[in-house]
C-alpha cells in the first residue's frame, strides 16, 4: 500500500520522469540540480524495489538512467556523488528485475533484458578498469556490482 505522502507525486510520476529527462538533454549546468534530479531517480528505484514491481515503469526508468549514467559519465565523471548515484540507481533496477524475473529466467537471460534497455556494460567495464581517481574508489565498486550481478554477462 502507498503512504499517503507519496500519492501526489505516484499519481503523476510519468510527468515527473519526462521532466527528469529534460534535465538529460539540456544539460543542467547547476551541480546540484544534476544531483538532485539523479537523487530523485535513485528515490524512485529504492521505491519499486521495495514494493517489488515496476508498476509498468520499467522502460521509461531504464532509459531515463541509461541516458543519465551515459551523459554524466562523459561529461560530468568528476561529480562521484552523482555518478555514484546513478549508477546505485541502476543497480536497484537490474536487483528489481533480477528479482521478478528469477523463476523465470536465468541471469544470463535478465543480462539479456537489461542490455535491450541500455547499452551500458562497456562502459561500466571502462569504469572498473580505469585509474582509482578517474572515478573513484566506491563509484568503481558499485560498477563491479553490477556487472557480478549481470553474471558479466557477454
Amino acid at each position: 500500500m502507498l503512504p499517503a505522502f507519496y500519492l501526489p507525486v505516484w499519481l503523476h510520476i510519468r510527468s515527473v520522469l519526462r521532466v527528469a529527462a529534460q534535465f538529460i538533454t539540456h544539460y543542467s549546468t547547476n551541480k546540484n540540480v544534476r544531483l538532485s534530479v539523479v537523487t530523485m531517480v535513485l528515490n524512485i528505484s529504492s521505491y519499486l524495489y521495495t514494493s517489488y514491481s515496476f508498476h509498468g515503469l520499467e522502460e521509461p526508468l531504464f532509459s531515463l538512467s541509461g541516458a543519465m549514467f551515459h551523459v554524466y559519465v562523459s561529461k560530468y565523471p568528476n561529480e562521484e556523488s552523482t555518478v555514484l548515484r546513478i549508477l546505485l540507481a541502476l543497480g536497484t533496477l537490474v536487483l528489481l528485475l533480477q528479482k521478478q524475473m528469477h523463476d523465470m529466467v536465468t541471469s544470463q537471460e535478465v543480462a539479456n533484458q537489461l542490455l535491450s534497455f541500455i547499452d551500458i556494460r562497456d562502459r561500466l567495464v571502462t569504469i572498473t578498469t580505469a585509474k582509482e581517481t578517474a572515478y573513484g574508489s566506491k563509484v568503481q565498486a558499485v560498477a563491479k556490482e553490477i556487472l557480478s550481478v549481470l553474471g558479466s554477462a557477454s
